[in-house]
């Protein structure tokens, strides 16, 4: 019964992380599967009559992260998005505590994980000559996947590929220089090159040092002259395409070379070195500054980067996990998940699963890849195969904790069915968060003429999307045509306070509020500082065409004339 649950397990998360690494249906299903999948890995274990342990300082260190995490959900911008990231963070050490218990599962993970990146790779020349991104059935494909994406900076087939590479240097430097391993890795290494991924770069030979190091160390190993040799030109060739991929730093031969056959054969487009995170990092400190004991809700930088956004654009992550849990539950969340995984670094044995651990955490530090849900589940497993503690206690409420999580997941589901049915009110007594069921239902309450009830939907939506300036704006528009100015004006405003580039008709409309209620000079002043704002970003060169263009015949209406700003044509 223990295999037959150990392979279960191997087979159903590989399953899961094939389809979201592909891009097939939606992360979404993905992220169902995921909190669902460990009530039938616990289910089965009780079935086989297992004694399951739980470490005990761990789990304490992590409880109390999940607390705040659960707090923050009171002061969120979107409580949909904080409350299913809380249901994934559970799930997440559900998947921990499994893989504790099953260390006898690791050789067999590594080895599914190796494949996988194979094919991973393989499929990734298939997608890009039959160009399958324009097939339905690749309906996720945002960035969020493992093959090649639709845009051409780079992609997170590099970061997938961490994985093979490392456990191929590992036997390399263990077993010495092999023909078989040898070739399986140069293989590997010319897909991860070719991802231009700087992240992935920079976590492999980081990843990688620690890995020399530590098994330089070992009594017995021997490094030949062949080896060191070919550890260097890995160096050469990952710190080369790092300058490649890099514009403020290939002007020079060979770099401009290469680089202009990148763009060319490639689509490689221009990056810089920081590829805009230092200014992610600025948004994110203002918004922890306003908000540093429970943030705006977990997994929700968008928000502060739309309220914040200066010379640059606004974005779903800061690229960081740690940072981002700081935006989303706070600083004391934050360093509560950095010391769970702390504690995982220096207590753990040195194993090869312990640098797969190590890469994957590392790539959490320099890009989004956590955001591919199967991935951060993924860093958990390798983390619960690796981590040892004395200090264990028996785990009766896992089966009931991983239960609640099934029941709460499918309440969400069938809440998503009623929507796309058109039954909204149904929906939404199911499940209150559902987002995709108040504007249509409030707008039948409203073309109806029942307004209060409208009205009783409208300050439920209000009350769960806080921050959302989507919904935000539509409060405005739903007092605008109740002829309530007063609370039109102020719904406006605080959508523009959300997010000032957002729906360009809002700027216009509280310009025409201004206009009657305080005058022309006050009108003036408001649309200047919008129009200033603009003018830093396009100097940045942040505006799209389309944008501007429509900021620029607004700029044309408020001045008559020609807009003085530099934005304009």
């Amino acid at each position: 019964m223990r295999r037959i649950h150990r392979q279960f397990f191997l087979v159903g998360f590989t399953l899961l992380l094939l389809a979201e690494g592909l891009g097939l249906g939606s992360h979404t299903m993905v992220l169902y599967g995921l909190i669902a999948l460990p009530f039938f890995l616990f289910l089965l274990s009780y079935i086989a009559q297992e004694r399951l342990v739980v470490p005990v300082r761990l789990t304490l260190v992590y409880l109390l992260f999940l607390l705040l995490s659960g707090v923050s959900i009171f002061f969120s911008v979107n409580m949909q998005r904080t409350f299913e990231y809380l249901l994934l963070m559970i799930s997440c050490y559900l998947f921990f505590l499994y893989a504790y218990n099953h260390k006898d599962a690791a050789a067999q993970m590594v080895k599914i994980l190796v494949w996988v990146g194979f094919f991973f790779a393989l499929f990734s020349v298939i997608f890009r000559i039959f160009n399958l991104g324009l097939w339905p059935l690749f309906s996720a494909l945002d960035g969020s996947q493992f093959v090649y994406p639709l845009f051409g900076s780079h992609n997170h087939l590099g970061d997938f590929l961490l994985i093979p590479l490392i456990v191929f240097l590992y036997a390399l430097l263990k077993k010495s220089l092999r023909l078989e391993t040898f070739l399986a890795f140069l293989l590997v290494f010319i897909f991860f090159i070719f991802s231009y991924s700087k992240s992935a770069y920079l976590d492999l030979l980081l990843a990688g040092t620690g890995l020399f190091f530590y098994i330089r160390q070992q009594r017995g190993v021997v490094l030949s002259g062949r080896l060191v040799s070919l550890l260097a030109f890995i160096v050469i060739v990952v710190l080369g395409f790092f300058f490649i991929t890099v514009k403020d730093l290939n002007s020079l031969p060979p770099f401009s070379s290469l680089r202009l056959y990148a763009q060319n054969s490639q689509t490689l487009s221009s990056r810089t070195v920081d590829s805009g995170r230092f200014d992610f990092v600025t948004q994110g400190l203002k918004s922890v500054a306003a908000h540093p004991l429970f943030g705006i809700g977990a997994d929700n930088f968008l928000y502060a980067s739309m309220k914040y956004v200066d010379l640059s654009y606004w974005t779903f992550t800061s690229h960081n996990l740690f940072f981002d849990a700081a935006v989303g539950q706070g600083v004391l969340a934050s360093m509560l998940l950095l010391l769970f995984f702390g504690i995982i670094l220096i207590k753990s044995r040195k194993t090869l699963v312990y640098f797969l651990f190590l890469a994957v955490l590392l790539n959490f530090q320099t890009d989004y890849t956590f955001l591919i849900s199967s991935f951060l589940v993924l860093l958990f497993i390798l983390g619960g195969f690796v981590y040892e503690e004395k200090k264990e206690i028996a785990a009766p409420l896992v089966l009931l904790i991983s239960f609640l999580l099934l029941f709460v997941v499918q309440d969400i589901f069938l809440s998503g069915y009623l929507a796309d049915g058109g039954k909204y009110s149904k929906s939404l007594a199911l499940y209150p968060l559902q987002a995709g069921s108040y504007e249509p239902l409030i707008n039948d309450y409203q073309a109806s003429g029942n307004t209060g009830q409208a009205n009783h939907y409208l300050m439920e939506y209000l009350r769960y999307f806080p921050g959302d300036p989507s919904t935000l704006s539509y409060a405005g528009s739903f007092y605008e045509k109740q002829r309530d100015l007063k609370n039109a004006k102020k719904y406006y405003q605080a959508s523009y306070e959300a997010y000032a580039f957002g729906n360009l008709q809002v700027t216009e409309k509280l310009y025409a509020m201004h206009l009657v209620d305080e005058g022309s000079q006050s009108a003036k002043r408001f649309a200047d500082s919008f129009f200033k704002h603009v003018e830093q970003v396009e100097k940045a060169g942040g505006l799209p065409l389309g944008y501007r263009l429509e900021v620029s015949k607004f700029c044309q209406r408020v001045y008559r004339l020609h807009c003085p700003y530099l934005f304009e044509f």
